[in-house]
Formats: C-alpha cells, sequence, structure tokens
C-alpha cells in the first residue's frame, strides 16, 4: 500500500484496520515471570530443610546452607535482578513493537514469549557486562 508522505502511514487505512495496542503481550511477559516464580517456591518447597551427611548447617566455619536455604539465596541473589531486569526489556519491546507494522502478524501472546526471551537473554548480558566492569577495576 502507498504511504502517506505527511505521518507516514498508509493510505486507505482507518483506524478501525490500524493495529491497537493490547494488553495481552504485557500479561503474557508478566505471566512467564510468575510462572518462574512460582517455579522457584515449589522448589523452595520440595527442597530438603538439612544437609545430608549430618554437616552443619549454615555459611561459614566449614558449614554449607541446607537445599532448601541455598534455593532462596540464589533467589534472591540471581532471581530478582534477573527477574527485573528481563521484565524492563520485555515490557519496554512489547511497547516499542505494539505501535509497529508486524505487530499484528506476530500477535499478542507470541509477542509477549518472544520479548521475555530476549529479555532474559539482554538481562544476562548485561549482568556480564556489569560484573566484567566491577571485576575490572
Amino acid at each position: 500500500m502507498p504511504r502517506d508522505g505527511c505521518s507516514g502511514t498508509l493510505v486507505g487505512m482507518t483506524d478501525a484496520a490500524r493495529p491497537r495496542p493490547t494488553l495481552r503481550a504485557h500479561a503474557t511477559v508478566l505471566g512467564w515471570l510468575v510462572l518462574a516464580g512460582v517455579l522457584v517456591a515449589v522448589l523452595w518447597g520440595i527442597s530438603p530443610d538439612h544437609n545430608p551427611n549430618g554437616q552443619c548447617e549454615g555459611i561459614g566455619f566449614g558449614c554449607t546452607p541446607t537445599p532448601r536455604d541455598s534455593v532462596l539465596l540464589v533467589a534472591a541473589v540471581v532471581g530478582l535482578p534477573l527477574g527485573l531486569g528481563t521484565a524492563i526489556f520485555a515490557l519496554v519491546l512489547v511497547g516499542v513493537a505494539q505501535g509497529r507494522r508486524w505487530f499484528p502478524s506476530l500477535g499478542p501472546v507470541a509477542l509477549g514469549t518472544v520479548a521475555t526471551g530476549i529479555g532474559v537473554v539482554g538481562a544476562l548480558v548485561l549482568a556480564v557486562i556489569v560484573v566484567g566492569l566491577g571485576s575490572a577495576a
């Protein structure tokens, strides 16, 4: 279709035919993040609350955290920043993508899923860069 010279919109495309932003893509991103949180909660719930072989529990003096405490520690140190970074990357990507012409062909649920995957990769890359810069100093 030809484009309008002024606004860059497709000529002959009415307001009803233009893709409208929807909350389904945003809800999909948040749904994947909630699912990850539920999986962490289930893993915490099924992890044993004691160390095998009677090893002492805790951090320091030759002791190690229990598997249940280890799940919480990893979730707090890695999971929360990764989840926040994923949410930021994915929700911004969804917001930008919904204004594009190819959005209707992709669909909101697929867009949310793809954006979540890209968000995880982006958050991991950012974390590697930050950790790399911190260790170089």
